[in-house]
């Protein structure tokens, strides 16, 4: 009897849900359209991100590429983050259709990779001009290799690997005038910034007068100075003793080898045999301190041969 009375009002059988006409719908629906029809035609397109009140207009990458535009306005945000060489590759590659077979992993590893160089070249370009080089192009790449010089490749290479310089020792380069002593010694100060080590050039006779005039100044210069040359980890004296130097002069070169021994390495070009040093320095004491801190455990380096400056001009005459 009382199923009777259910059927008459429509009810479902005991344990059933009574269901809604438009759920049968959604799964008709589903039904032709396939399993992934859910959330078909919610979504609505974004409209372009305004730049200045104006859609932003991208370079669209060819099919295949993870980024679907780029704009002007990502290169200069790469600009102001400092990292611009990292902007200028981005842009090549997104211009250049032989990079869309890469992953994104090999993008980004030359991305980084344009972007550690640039800074190393910039880091290298401004020690060789905090070096103060004459001329700056110096470098052991052009280092002229005759018999008659008695210089080898094989030596050169050693000393611009610049072990020496993280082992704080002491090269003599000796020739007579015109060799190029002063050429190799930059050449290796160079290879020594290729290395990021700080370098100073200078000839002992303006280092003397660099002293005296800020010395005179009486601002505190002249402290800079001798700081500099205390500390620099490549310092390069050319000329060295070429002209006598005076008492205060000697103080202030004992004073700056005393710094160096040991902690920072040093680079001596000069005409004269170190027996003859001695004559050049006001005091023998004085003298005896300098030359003992120069000449003991140094590597020297005996340059001999045509003058190279008349070989460089009958090379170009010719």
């Amino acid at each position: 009897m009382r199923q009777v009375q259910r059927a008459r009002r429509g009810a479902q059988p005991h344990g059933a849900q009574e269901r809604d006409p438009r759920d049968q719908g959604r799964r008709r629906r589903r039904a032709r359209l396939g399993p992934d029809a859910r959330g078909v035609g919610r979504r609505r397109a974004r409209r372009p991100r305004e730049v200045g009140g104006k859609a932003a207009r991208g370079r669209r990458l060819p099919e295949g590429r993870r980024c679907a535009m780029l704009t002007e306005e990502h290169f200069d945000t790469l600009t102001g983050l400092r990292v611009r060489a990292m902007g200028d590759k981005l842009r090549e590659m997104a211009e250049d259709d032989s990079y869309d077979s890469c992953t994104f992993e090999e993008r980004m590893e030359t991305l980084i990779e344009a972007e550690a160089t640039a800074r190393r070249d910039r880091k290298v370009a401004k020690l060789v001009r905090e070096a103060r080089f004459k001329p700056p192009s110096a470098c052991v790449e052009d280092v002229v290799y005759l018999r008659e010089r008695k210089l080898s490749r094989d030596r050169v290479a050693r000393l611009s690997a610049c072990e020496w310089v993280e082992a704080c020792e002491v090269v003599v380069i000796i020739s007579k005038t015109g060799c190029g002593k002063s050429f190799l010694g930059q050449a290796l100060g160079n290879a020594a910034c290729r290395r990021l080590f700080t370098v100073r050039y200078a000839r002992l006779a303006d280092m003397m007068d660099d002293l005296n005039r800020c010395r005179s100044a009486g601002d505190g210069s002249y402290y800079e100075h001798m700081d500099l040359y205390k500390t620099v980890q490549l310092l390069i004296v050319d000329d060295f003793l070429t002209t006598p130097i005076a008492t205060q002069g000697a103080i202030d070169l004992f004073e700056i080898m005393e710094a160096r021994e040991g902690r920072a390495a040093t680079l001596i070009a000069s005409q004269l045999e170190p027996n003859e040093w001695h004559l050049r320095i006001e005091g023998e004491l004085m003298a005896d301190s300098i030359l003992n801190r120069i000449a003991t455990g140094s590597r020297y380096i005996d340059l001999d041969g045509p003058n190279m400056r008349e070989y460089f001009a009958k090379k170009r005459d010719s």
